[in-house]
C-alpha cells in the first residue's frame, strides 16, 4: 500500500506543461503524474496528521488495509481532503482525526449515518458516462459553503433530473469526441459533480468551484433551455481547470502570498470585480476555454456562429493584457513561477487572430 501510493510517482508536476495541456494537445495519460502528484500529497499529509499521535495510528492502519484504489478514491473525495490541506486552523479541522475516523467508517460501511450526521459524507452515487465515471450527487446530502440560509438550491426532481443527465452524457460524449484529454481532465478533477436547481425563478445556468472542498463542483439550473451541450461542456471544462488549479497549489506551492486575497480587481472577461487569487486562475480558465471552442471551430462542432462566439469571448479578455498590464500592480503577490506561465499565455493568445 505504502509503495502503490507514495513510491514512484513524481510529488511534483512542471506548471509550463499547462500551455501545452491547456491547449489539449497532449494525449489523455497526460494527466496521470497530475494525479499522481496529487494522490502522493494527500497520502503524505494523512501519515503525517496520523503519526502526531498515537491514537490515530489505527485510522492509518485502517487506510493501509483499504486497497489503493479504494484508499485513493477515498482520500480524494472532498470533505476528506479537506481535512488533510495545510490550512493555518488545520489542527481544529483535523480534531485529532475523530471527522477523518467517521468518514472511513462510513467508507468501510461501519457507521449509523442517521446518529452521527456530522461525520456524513455526501452520498454520491457512481453513473458511468462514456468509459470512465464521475460521482454525481443528486439527493441533496451535499452541502455547499455559500449557501448561508439567505440562498440555497435544491435538487432536481423527476423527469427533470434525467433530463438534466442525458444533456449533461450529450455534453461528455462531445468533450470526449473533440478530444480524449479534454474528458480526461473533468473525469480526473472533478471528484464530485452536483446538480442542483434554485427553487424560485432561476437567474440561469451557472456553475462553482470551491477552494476549501477540491474536487466538488455544483452545476446549477442545468434543465433551463440555455444549458444545452455547448454551455455544459464550457461549464465542465471551466470547472475541472478550477479544481486542477486548486490541486497544485494544495500539493505543491501557492500561486500567491496568503495577503493576496485581500487585493481585487476587474476581470477582463467578465466585467466583474473578483479577488486576486481568482483572477490568477481565472487567467489559465480562459486560456482553455479559448483552445477547446478553437478545437471545436476546427472539427466542425455544434453550430458554427455560437462556437465562435464562445471563442471570442475567451480570446477578447486577452486583449487587454491582463497579465502584462492588469497585473502591474500586483506582480509581489504573485510567484515568480506562475507569473511566468501567465505572461506565456498571454503571449500566445495575443498571437491569435480574431475568430
Amino acid at each position: 500500500m505504502v509503495n502503490a501510493l507514495a513510491g514512484e510517482a513524481p510529488t511534483t508536476v512542471a506548471l509550463e506543461h499547462l500551455l501545452h495541456l491547456l491547449a489539449w494537445e497532449a494525449p489523455p495519460q497526460a494527466w496521470r503524474p497530475w494525479q499522481a502528484a496529487y494522490d502522493v500529497f494527500l497520502w503524505q499529509r494523512v501519515q503525517y496528521l496520523c503519526e502526531q499521535s498515537v491514537d490515530d495510528g489505527c485510522i492509518f492502519q485502517a487506510l493501509q488495509a483499504l486497497s489503493p484504489a479504494r484508499c485513493q478514491r477515498f482520500l480524494r473525495t472532498p470533505q476528506v481532503a479537506r481535512l488533510l490541506y495545510r490550512h493555518d486552523d488545520n489542527e481544529d479541522v483535523w480534531r485529532g482525526g475523530t471527522r477523518l475516523a467517521g468518514f472511513l467508517l462510513e467508507e468501510l460501511g461501519d457507521l449509523d449515518t442517521a446518529a452521527c450526521d456530522s461525520a456524513v459524507l455526501p452520498c454520491a452515487r457512481r453513473v458511468t458516462l462514456l468509459a470512465d465515471a464521475l460521482a454525481l450527487d443528486l439527493d441533496g446530502r451535499q452541502t455547499f459553503p455559500d449557501e448561508d440560509g439567505q440562498w440555497r438550491t435544491v435538487c432536481h426532481a423527476s423527469p427533470e433530473r434525467e433530463a438534466v443527465l442525458d444533456q449533461l452524457s450529450d455534453a461528455m460524449a462531445a468533450l470526449q469526441h473533440l478530444s480524449p484529454s479534454l474528458a480526461a481532465l473533468v473525469t480526473t478533477c472533478i471528484e464530485v459533480l452536483a446538480l442542483r436547481c434554485e427553487p424560485e425563478t432561476p437567474r440561469g445556468l451557472f456553475s462553482s468551484t470551491f477552494s476549501h472542498y477540491v474536487g466538488l463542483v455544483r452545476i446549477t439550473n442545468a434543465h433551463l433551455a440555455e444549458a444545452d451541450a455547448p454551455a455544459l461542456m464550457d461549464a465542465l471544462v471551466h470547472e475541472a481547470i478550477h479544481c486542477l488549479l486548486y490541486r497544485y497549489e494544495e500539493s505543491c506551492a501557492p500561486f500567491q502570498s496568503a495577503r493576496a486575497w485581500t487585493v481585487t480587481i476587474q476581470s477582463p472577461w467578465t466585467g466583474a470585480t473578483i479577488a486576486l487569487p481568482s483572477y490568477l486562475q481565472a487567467c489559465m480558465v480562459w486560456y482553455g476555454l479559448f483552445h477547446l471552442w478553437r478545437l471545436a471551430a476546427v472539427s466542425g462542432f455544434g453550430p458554427a456562429p455560437r462556437v465562435a462566439q464562445l471563442a471570442e469571448r475567451a480570446r477578447v479578455g486577452f486583449c487587454h493584457r491582463p497579465v502584462s498590464e492588469g497585473l502591474i500592480a500586483h506582480r509581489g503577490w504573485i510567484a515568480p513561477a506562475y507569473l511566468d506561465l501567465l505572461l506565456a499565455a498571454e503571449a500566445r493568445m495575443l498571437a491569435e487572430p480574431p475568430g
